[in-house]
């Protein structure tokens, strides 16, 4: 055997350690995106829904009973239920927000500022470093704390905690009422306000996520380009 058959090229840590981040920012955005989807869905059924419901305050010659009414109400409280139980499902083996966040926890990669700092440098090619590094900062300083050098665990967790606590009523609701028929329901049911800060705290945290990941804030709210209310 010759020497050269016997060298071991091994990988330098600080190489292995950039893959390592690398791979888990590449996994994070990915997940991100199927999340900001569908809390984007979310967003618009809602807007379509509270539109539909002026329209219908607003003009007294359709206030009338009507079982597309009653219909229309109990579809759109089903499906933001559903959909909102799936963004906090907290079960190891799915893709929801809940298992975004503790991935995140668990990391030894979490966000850190001088991976924010970095992002900013590379997407805000309008502006100067110095400058660029400046709005990083007061963002990162904004989002995680004047302090701290990275993501700290705790505040992942707390975020985990205030996430599962708003919805909680939401999520009551679907295991008892619509994925699952309980044999003793809760009688107490979720309002729409319930609903409103259960889709509130989805947003907050899918823009303060995506700008740790990936540097710019995530928009659930886009323009419909068309006067779809012109059907009726």
């Amino acid at each position: 055997m010759k020497l050269s058959d016997r060298i071991v090229v091994s990988t330098p840590p600080e190489q292995v350690e950039l893959s390592s981040l690398t791979d888990d920012f590449k996994k994070w955005s990915e997940w991100l995106h199927s999340i900001e989807s569908a809390v984007t869905e979310l967003c618009v059924g809602r807007e379509v829904y509270k539109e539909t419901l002026d329209m219908y305050r607003r003009n007294p010659a359709i206030q009338k009973p009507s079982l597309f009414y009653s219909w229309m109400r109990g579809l759109f409280v089903t499906w933001s239920v559903i959909l909102i139980g799936r963004l906090v499902d907290p079960r190891l083996d799915t893709r929801s927000f809940v298992s975004f966040l503790r991935s995140i926890q668990k990391s030894s990669h979490r966000p850190s500022r001088e991976h924010h700092v970095a992002l900013y440098i590379t997407k805000m090619t309008n502006f100067s470093d110095e400058e660029a590094r400046r709005i990083a900062n007061r963002e990162y300083d904004r989002l995680v704390g004047k302090t701290e050098t990275s993501l700290p665990k705790k505040q992942v967790d707390a975020d985990v905690a205030k996430l599962l606590q708003v919805t909680k009523p939401i999520k009551t609701l679907r295991d008892e009422r619509v994925a699952h028929l309980d044999a003793n329901p809760s009688e107490q049911l979720p309002s729409y306000e319930h609903l409103d800060a259960a889709v509130s705290a989805l947003v907050n945290l899918l823009q303060k996520y995506s700008l740790l990941i990936n540097g710019v804030s995530a928009d659930p709210f886009p323009t419909i380009q068309y006067e779809w209310l012109a059907i009726f």
